[in-house]
Order: structure tokens, then C-alpha cells, then sequence
């Protein structure tokens, strides 16, 4: 067993070296820094390997007591990147990672639903090297590949100590199938950028909810693969409207579940 163990955390990727490792976080401790305060951290033990935990939660006892959020954060980055977003949920909702029990999932610009294609990887190699741009081509270059990363210095630093510090190994995600995603039934929010790379926006919003019942999908104008971080506002008002819309649903049964 302990074998099996170590070959899956092997193949998902390793730290180059301690040091490159602790810059890399320094790195993520300046975005943490821009969003809300944490109220505790632990580690959670997988089979993939321990995840790090941060918790937020508000200030007002009763809306601590609401349904929480979950935030997970996409492939080859940290829950650093959901600066923008934790101040106005955890004002609303206690924010950290607890999937065991889902009352809804909310999915920006997801992976899973899509082969990956050239396209995507194509703007991931595009947008890394445009990191290193000189800063007067920057707003430019983020405006031309829809990638806001290029034109804030803190996630500018923090991809970069990325690369550098961390293989990753993780394959993409194998799409779901029709059958696969009319099999959901837990409430599901997709929220797609107009320009995503790593979906066809037009294609899922008819898809997805026609296949998963009472699914709502959205497109967002203007952004790419990070609504999220283009459009933080919005796309907070919209997570927290769908939620309560669930919570009052069945407000006894969504008590102590959580949200993605």
C-alpha cells in the first residue's frame, strides 16, 4: 500500500527543490495577502497527497453558520489565485475545501467537459513567455491573449516561481461523456469566458443544460478563461445569488453540506 502511495504523488508532479519550493511560496503568501484573512489553516490528508487548507469565514456568527463555500483551484495553481474572490464570499459564507457533501457546484470555465485541444495549450506556452515581456508590451499582450495574469506583478511572480519550482505530471482531464453529466444531480452553475480557449462557450451553454436537469449555464463577455479574475464582481454576485437561490430551496437540508 505505502507503495502504491508514493507512485501516485510521484506522478502528479514534484517540487524541483526546497528552495525554488519556499520561493514559490512567498510568492503565494503576497497574493494571500490581497484577499481576506485567514481564519485557520490545516492539512488534509488524499490519496494524491496532502492538500493544504485555508479557512475564511465572516464576521456576522449567524452568516457563519450558513452553508460554506469550497473553492478549488485549477490545474498547476494554488487557492493564492482566489484573491479576488475570498473578501466577498467569506463576508457572506464561511470559504474553505470540505467535498465530502455537495448541495451545489458552481464551475468557472471548467476543464472536463472539452477534449483539450492545441488551441488551449498553445495559449498557456503564449501567455507564460508573454510573463516575461517587457512591461510596456504587457497591457497589450494581456489584452490580446485575454490572460490578466501578464499585467499584475503579484501573479506575474507567482507563475513564474511556479514553473520554476514544480513538474508537473498530472494529465488533462478526460472530457465527460452525455451520459456521464445527465447523471448529475446536484445543482450545477457553469459560468464559461466569451473567448475561453478551453471550452467552445456556445456549445457547452446549450449543452449542459440540456443534459443535466435544471443546470444553468452562463457566458461571460469580455474575458477569457479567468472570469473569476477579469470580472471578480460579477462573478462573486452570481456565485452568492445561485446559492442562496439553493439554499432556499431546502434551507433545513443545505444546513452543515457545502458548496463548490
Amino acid at each position: 500500500m505505502p507503495e502504491n502511495t508514493t507512485r501516485v504523488r510521484r506522478d502528479i508532479g514534484h517540487y524541483v527543490s526546497d528552495e525554488l519550493r519556499d520561493r514559490y511560496f512567498v510568492t503565494c503568501d503576497v497574493l494571500y495577502a490581497k484577499g481576506a484573512p485567514a481564519r485557520s489553516e490545516t492539512d488534509v490528508e488524499t490519496s494524491f497527497g496532502t492538500t493544504h487548507v485555508y479557512r475564511y469565514g465572516p464576521a456576522d456568527p449567524a452568516a457563519d453558520s450558513r452553508t460554506p463555500v469550497v473553492l478549488i483551484h485549477g490545474s498547476g495553481g494554488c487557492s493564492a489565485q482566489w484573491y479576488p474572490n475570498t473578501l466577498a464570499l467569506s463576508a457572506e459564507r464561511p470559504v474553505y475545501l470540505r467535498p465530502g457533501r455537495l448541495t451545489s457546484v458552481t464551475a468557472l470555465d471548467p476543464g472536463g467537459l472539452e477534449k483539450v485541444g492545441l488551441r488551449f495549450f498553445v495559449w498557456i506556452f503564449a501567455s507564460l513567455f508573454a510573463t516575461y515581456a517587457p512591461k510596456t508590451w504587457r497591457p497589450r499582450l494581456a489584452k490580446w491573449l485575454e490572460q490578466p495574469v501578464i499585467v499584475v506583478p503579484e501573479l506575474r511572480a507567482m507563475i513564474q516561481a511556479s514553473v520554476r519550482a514544480f513538474r508537473i505530471r498530472r494529465p488533462a482531464p478526460l472530457p465527460l461523456s452525455d451520459a456521464e453529466l445527465g447523471s448529475i444531480r446536484t445543482p450545477f452553475y457553469l459560468i464559461m469566458g466569451k473567448r475561453s480557449l478551453l471550452v467552445h462557450p456556445k456549445r457547452q451553454l446549450e449543452r449542459v443544460p440540456r443534459l443535466i436537469p435544471g443546470a444553468r449555464a452562463e457566458i461571460v463577455a469580455a474575458t477569457g478563461h479567468g472570469p473569476q479574475i477579469d470580472h471578480p464582481d460579477l462573478v462573486n454576485a452570481r456565485m452568492l445569488s445561485f446559492m442562496e437561490d439553493i439554499d432556499s430551496l431546502d434551507p433545513a437540508a443545505a444546513r452543515g453540506a457545502t458548496d463548490a
